[in-house]
């Protein structure tokens, strides 16, 4: 008898724990994609005129919603391809304190 009452407590602990990493994986892919769209569309804003190469975010790296970030840039008049950090803001939708990185000829 004791047997099955422990054994419906792991049972059920192990379905409450796989439920709730459900919801907060869930959670999470819903906020990382937010971010994504925010950022893609700023970034179109922001580099307007340049080709993008790519561009990264650290999920991880997360301040009261302040991401960072960096953008690969092709320039194709030197036909090098330029990386710059930033952080990016959610709230406002804003990308601060950009800083090249890396220049790197791709001839």
């Amino acid at each position: 008898m004791i047997v099955k009452h422990k054994l419906a407590f792991i049972t059920g602990t192990a379905i409450a724990g796989a439920t709730l990493y459900s919801l907060i994986r869930h959670k999470q892919e819903r906020d990382q994609d937010k971010v994504r769209r925010h950022l893609s569309d700023t970034l179109t804003k922001k580099f307007d005129n340049s080709e993008l190469y790519g561009y990264w975010i650290d999920f991880n790296q997360n301040e009261d919603g302040q991401f960072i970030g960096g953008i690969n840039l092709l320039d194709d008049d030197n036909h090098n391809i330029k990386s710059y950090g930033f952080t990016f803001d959610l709230a406002n939708d804003e990308i601060n304190n950009i800083k090249l990185l890396n220049t790197e000829s791709i001839n």
